[in-house]
């Protein structure tokens, strides 16, 4: 252990000779960090990890690990400063895992320290057998350094923590050091390859920026870039780089053969997807449920004889997807497995996302339709990954069934959410179907989303008028629905709200809409409208706004770079027609141009078509995203077609007043 940290030590001090030296002793920091007003290689940034170093040391004796972090952080702006106060989560429940040891302090530019006493740190409960230890630094002003370190005791030796090298600040240098006996054998799963570059022996470039050296039990970085929630990602942490360990093998230790001591298997950890299928189909909470017809015999007797007309298997699975839709609340739970027997959850009237698919999964299989459970991670979950068997990667569960000879999906819990269309949360790629030795993963696509807006409106009084007519379908659908039936929304007061974001002078009238309730059917919403400041009056001249409605109001791409993927939950096609009667005083003046832009490899495009006569003006906008994830290096493309986008919408025509 000594000598693997002076060994550490010195190839700490060579490496980062190429940039100030980190000192790691406790509150010893290089005076240059000390006099730094701002980060070089991100000048914008209003903090910068300075050191981040940690080691967990597995010990097979003890069936635990211990966690060590060592952490120092340069505040270079006056919005880092609550950056100050911090709390540091645990599992608590049975103390799985405990927080000890802990210290921290502020040192100001000056030099000066302010340390914590004991009775600084305060523990809090909270809900879920979670705790945090609690604590404020003092003293903090811009260019101040805080500092804390602590260590962590956990019981799981299987997923030991996991450790990120990447925050929302740029880290300057991160360091995990890992020891583990012989006897235990882990895997570990470095998230963030896609973006290395190899430049020599276990050393690489990330994102083109940072540089990652991989060598036994030790995983550093320099120069790691920030890395930001942003619009259009799944989970923030699948684009940190980071490290987990898996815990793979236990070995057995066989006497000394030639000198030499020999290990063998006693224990493989990580199943193999055949074998957690089989240990899934006899799991009380999850196969015995639908398979058995005991433990779900109430639901069952009180749902299929609502099925007995029904000629189809669709028109049956319809049926029992309705009524659990209608008469059982979701707790606000997804989940795997339930919380008891399905019948004793069916008298509650009340279940989560995952018993209510079981619930489905029973009554499906009672009326022998081919139906399966389908396991997936939520999108704000993080990524799944197929290749080893880990069952801790999967949050959610819905239902495929073979319905009238089609695969459908299935997903109980919206009421106004047909069949076919999963929560949007559960639409991740890729979902496990578990049927005993057949199981695999499959993929989770779903129709393209459409939003049609139509326009048709002439000129009074420097008043837009005219009548609107909207189709939704898909995602759209749901999501209109669910606005238009709340009770505060009722008569298109939820359109209201929308048109007054352009004018303050308006009106709408005559709202209708129509398949509010019929969930496979578009859904229609249309109303007339009166508006004033959509329409400028210049003495001959009028300038008209012709775009009353977008999804997309502001282009949500707006940095320069970008390290994340962008991920869409579904494809989707938003097409706006507009077309203005020309009154019969004027003529036109200019028009917007037509333009279309396209995505590469034929992920999406952008589609602007003005056209016109002596009577009217025609307006045809239309965006459609083909694919439903553009990769980092893409985002530069998809920018300048939302950036464009955007500009034609802001784009007027322009009418001359002329005598006749």
């Amino acid at each position: 252990m000594k000598k693997s940290l002076l060994y550490s030590s010195i190839f700490l001090f060579f490496s980062l000779s190429a940039h100030t030296q980190i000192i790691e002793d406790w509150g010893k920091v290089n005076p240059i960090h000390l006099r730094m007003e701002t980060y070089e290689k991100d000048t914008a940034a209003e903090a910068v990890i300075l050191f981040d170093a940690a080691s967990i040391a597995a010990s097979y004796e003890n069936s635990s690990y211990e966690f060590r972090h060592h952490r120092r952080i340069k505040l270079l702006k006056s919005s880092s400063l609550d950056r100050g106060t911090i709390a540091l989560p645990y599992y608590a429940k049975d103390d799985f895992e405990l927080i000890r040891n802990i210290k921290a302090q502020s040192i100001s530019p000056d030099g000066k320290r302010y340390p914590l006493e004991k009775a600084d740190f305060f523990r809090e409960k909270n809900e879920g057998g979670y705790s945090y230890v609690n604590f404020a630094l003092p003293q903090l002003e811009v260019g101040s350094i805080i500092e804390y370190e602590y260590s962590m005791r956990g019981e799981d030796l299987v997923q030991l923590k996991e450790w990120y090298f990447q925050h929302d600040i740029p880290v300057l240098y991160s360091r995990l050091q890992f020891f583990a006996p012989d006897v235990l054998g882990y895997i570990y799963l470095f998230q963030g390859s896609e973006y290395l570059r190899k430049l020599g022996k276990d050393t690489y470039s990330y994102h083109g920026v940072g540089k990652l050296k991989i060598s036994e039990k030790l995983y550093e970085m320099w120069d790691v870039p920030a890395t930001k929630d942003e619009r259009y990602m799944t989970s923030y942490n699948d684009y940190r780089a980071r490290i987990r360990f898996q815990l793979d093998k236990v070995y057995g230790k066989s006497a000394e053969i030639g000198g030499k001591e020999e290990f063998y298997v006693r224990q493989s950890v990580l199943s193999s997807w055949e074998d957690l299928a089989t240990k899934l189909k006899t799991h009380y909470n999850f196969g015995d449920q639908y398979l058995k017809k005991r433990t779900s015999k109430q639901v069952i007797e009180s749902i299929v004889p609502l099925t007995t007309r029904a000629k189809t298997q669709k028109k049956k699975a319809q049926i029992v997807y309705d009524y659990l839709a209608n008469n059982i609340e979701w707790n606000g739970y997804y989940g795997i497995f339930t919380s008891e027997n399905l019948n004793k959850v069916f008298e509650k009237k009340t279940a989560s996302r995952a018993e209510m698919n079981l619930m489905l999964l029973a009554v499906l299989r009672a009326l022998e339709i081919e139906a399966y459970p389908l396991l997936t991670s939520t999108r704000g979950h993080g990524k799944l990954i197929p290749d080893h068997a880990i069952f801790d990667q999967f949050n959610y569960m819905f239902v495929q069934a073979k319905l009238d000879d089609k695969e459908t999906f299935l997903d109980v819990g919206d009421p106004v959410r047909p069949m076919g269309y999963p929560e949007i949360d559960a639409l991740n790629y890729k979902a496990w179907l578990v049927d005993g030795k057949a199981s695999r993963w499959i993929d989770i696509s779903v129709p393209t989303t459409r939003d049609v807006f139509q326009v048709k409106c002439n000129l009074e009084d420097n008043y837009l008028k005219g009548h609107v007519k909207t189709k939704c379908t898909g995602y759209s659908a749901v999501s209109e629905r669910h606005t238009a039936a709340a009770p505060e929304q009722k008569e298109g007061a939820y359109w209201e709200e929308r048109i007054a974001t352009l004018s303050e002078d308006f009106s709408l009238s005559n709202f209708t809409t129509q398949n509010e309730q019929t969930l496979d059917q578009d859904f229609y919403a249309e109303f007339d409208f009166s508006i004033h400041d959509q329409v400028i009056n210049n003495e001959d001249m009028l300038y008209i706004s012709p775009i009353l409605h977008s999804n997309f109001s502001e282009n949500p791409f707006k940095i320069r770079k970008r390290y994340s993927d962008i991920d869409f939950p579904y494809q989707f096609i938003d097409t706006y027609l507009f077309e203005l009667a020309i009154p019969a005083a004027y003529e036109i003046e200019q028009l917007p141009a037509s333009t279309s832009i396209k995505l590469p490899n034929d992920g999406g495009r952008f589609r602007y078509t003005v056209s016109s006569d002596e009577e009217k003006i025609t307006i045809q906008s239309n965006l459609k995203l083909s694919q439903r994830q553009f990769k980092a290096a893409e985002y530069p493309s998809i920018k300048t077609l939302f950036d464009l986008m955007i500009e034609k919408q802001g784009e007027q025509i322009v009418l001359r007043k002329v005598d006749r």
